[in-house]
């Protein structure tokens, strides 16, 4: 999935839909983390600097974002101010 996001960056951008809504993925990278319960897609953990998403084996951590309306941005400054992003929440 990281090759995903780094195969389309700069053009077309990958992206995924929260609420809704087009977020578009500039940055992320795959971590080999043990997720046995959730499903692909889905919200599992919210670091200080990353969003970690639940995918087929392991997670995808989102680096740096861009949400409808807004510039890029790294995810670290995207939750210090007011964000939409909650544990459990999918991404589609």
């Amino acid at each position: 999935m990281a090759r995903h996001v780094r195969g389309l960056n700069p053009w077309p951008v990958a992206w995924c839909q929260l609420n809704d809504q087009i977020l578009r993925v500039w940055d992320a990278q795959a971590i080999d983390t043990n997720t046995p319960h959730a499903e692909p897609g889905t919200l599992v953990a919210i670091t200080k600097e990353q969003l970690i998403i639940a995918v087929g084996e392991g997670a995808l951590a989102l680096n740096t974002i861009q949400l409808p309306g807004h510039k890029a941005q790294p995810v670290s400054a995207l939750l210090n101010g007011k964000h939409p992003f909650l544990l459990q929440q999918r991404f589609y």
